[in-house]
């Protein structure tokens, strides 16, 4: 009775133990299954929002490319024109002017570099200069006649009773400067609005075949490539086609399907993999109780023989006491 007894209690604890490694193993892959969506999930959002990005980047790129291509091209033909019509070339009225003699000195140095306001007429010279102001001008009279001039306004403009004329009066500021002979109004072509130094060294840089082609030619021909190179791409890009909003609707439900098909299948394999792993647990009960079986079927054999022997060796013991 007590072997019974045990044996149904092994019973219960081994299908217990079963039970709960399946349930064990049940929850493990559950929770591997929701980690492994959420995951998934997580990957296709960030590769989203990084393709998104990229997009962005590139429309912004292209547009800067474009962008600065065409403000180059511009420059370059608004200094060609001015140029070949024989003016001085400038950009939206202002001038770059270059200081070549130490006239200003201290004030300007050789190799300054200058940024003037360009005057067009006698008026912008009466409205725009004054005296302190520093100007660039053609001479007119002296032994500098015809050169470009830069120097400083001692006497604004005013009628000059001996040439007949309204001028201006300037002089170098270097120690010993005499004041230069009168200068009239429509030869005054810019006045000074900053003296950029750090510019001196880089013009004169420019200025040289080198620096031309370092600084102008170089990225201008680089533009100009990743220019080519970008419209070759786009035009060599598939078009996309566009999709009718019936035929949208049609690849969704089909991507719903086919997400539903998978989803369903993965469902199916983790119960076939839960059943197998259940049958496994059976069989392993089985062969437990069946080992138990045999244990206790042979511990009863051996039981009834150590019986059988005793029993036996009584008889004999009390056949020799007897008479």
């Amino acid at each position: 009775m007590k072997q019974a007894l045990d044996k149904n209690t092994q019973t219960d604890a081994a299908a217990e133990k079963s039970e709960k490694s399946t349930l064990r193993d049940d929850n493990a892959k559950t929770e591997k299954a929701e980690k492994a969506a959420v995951c998934d999930d997580n990957a296709k959002s960030e590769k989203s929002e990084k393709s998104k990005a990229r997009r962005v980047i590139n429309k912004i790129t292209y547009a800067l490319t474009i962008t600065v291509f065409l403000a180059v091209v511009a420059v370059v033909i608004s200094v060609a024109v001015q140029y070949f019509k024989g003016e001085k070339p400038s950009l939206f009225g202002y001038r770059f002017l270059y200081i070549q003699t130490d006239s200003m000195t201290p004030e300007l140095q050789v190799g300054d570099v200058i940024l003037s306001k360009v005057l067009q007429t006698p008026d912008d010279v009466t409205a725009n200069v004054k005296e302190g102001d520093v100007i660039t001008y053609i001479a007119e009279y002296g032994e500098l006649k015809g050169l470009s001039i830069t120097h400083k306004v001692v006497e604004a403009a005013h009628y000059d009773e001996k040439y007949s004329r309204y001028t201006v009066t300037t002089r170098g500021v270097k120690q010993g400067a005499m004041t230069d002979p009168p200068v009239p109004l429509e030869n005054v072509e810019a006045v000074m609005v900053k003296n950029i130094k750090v510019f001196g060294a880089f013009y004169r840089f420019i200025s040289s075949m080198e620096g031309l082609l370092i600084v102008i030619i170089l990225p201008f021909g680089l533009m100009l490539g990743m220019l080519v190179y970008r419209l070759v791409i786009i035009i060599k890009k598939p078009a996309r086609r566009k999709v009718s909003p019936e035929r949208a609707a049609e690849i969704k439900a089909e991507i719903e399907r086919l997400a539903v098909e998978e989803f369903l299948a993965a469902e199916r394999r983790q119960t076939e993999d839960a059943e197998r792993q259940t049958e496994i647990e059976r069989l392993a009960v089985e062969e437990f109780l069946a080992a138990e079986r045999r244990q206790t079927e042979d511990a009863e054999r051996k039981t009834e023989d150590a019986e059988r022997k005793t029993a036996a060796q009584n008889s004999d013991t009390h056949q020799e006491d007897t008479p």
